[in-house]
């Protein structure tokens, strides 16, 4: 059993003090709610589901090769990424926010091969441990394919893709894989990351080849790459890894 396996198998059964285990928490007495009968789902319901939903994902093997534990650091540069994404993943455990009351996000720069995919898919699975609901994206082979299905002639199909372009704007975490990567699906992109930037509890995680002034040339628009820089706490959470460091692949 691998240890990201063991430590899912030992939280997805955790005792809830909020509710005792029962699923349901009273509402308070209000004018809807006068006599305080009223009840509502617990969070933990939504945690525990996450938890074992990961536990049987196919993704479960990926986790286990792409975690903090198995990312090595030869470099300086390395450790000090890496501290940073693991400063922004316990600040956001904590509940730290920004200036404006809402979830800071998470974004890696840099060439391929330097362990941006490594350390945002760790920091993801950590979320996920916390019991946060979430979606994985890869730019290149799903956004096209989105923008494409939304403009579908097919009812059926125009439906699922509204459904799931839906599902990516409202996520609690939506995991963006390889932003930009290819030029199509901008309009798509641009929706999605407008949508998620308005709502406060929206976590982002984004790993690209392109930094904040490439982006710009990118997206033909400021609004979509400001609107990542701000919410990554401009230069705190948007992290370029230097050229200089070698690519790991070769």
């Amino acid at each position: 059993m691998g240890k990201v396996t063991e430590r899912l198998s030992k939280v997805i059964n955790y005792h809830c003090d909020k509710c005792d285990d029962v699923g349901y928490v009273k509402l308070p007495v209000s004018v809807n709610n006068p006599y305080g009968n009223m009840v509502t789902k617990c969070d933990c319901l939504i945690i525990k589901k996450t938890r074992k939903n990961l536990l049987n994902s196919p993704l479960i093997d990926v986790f286990e090769q792409l975690s903090f534990d198995n990312f090595k650091t030869p470099t300086e540069t390395h450790t000090k990424v890496k501290e940073r994404v693991l400063k922004f993943v316990e600040e956001t455990k904590a509940g730290i926010k920004d200036e404006n009351g809402k979830n800071r996000w998470l974004l890696l720069s840099g060439k391929p091969g330097k362990g941006k995919t490594h350390l945002c898919t760790a920091a993801y699975l950590e979320l996920l441990l916390m019991g946060k609901d979430g979606e994985y994206v890869k730019f290149s082979e799903e956004i096209p394919a989105l923008e494409r299905d939304l403009s579908n002639f097919k009812e059926d199909i125009k439906e699922r893709a509204q459904t799931k372009m839906d599902r990516l704007s409202t996520v609690e975490v939506l995991y963006i894989d390889d932003l930009f990567k290819v030029s199509k699906g901008m309009d798509t992109i641009w929706s999605i990351i407008d949508a998620r930037y308005t709502r406060k509890k929206s976590i982002t995680i984004i790993s690209s080849e392109y930094d904040e002034q490439q982006m710009y040339a990118m997206a033909n628009s400021d609004s979509l790459p400001s609107r990542i820089y701000e919410r990554c706490g401009k230069s705190e959470y948007f992290i370029k890894i230097s050229d200089a460091v070698k690519n790991w692949r070769l």
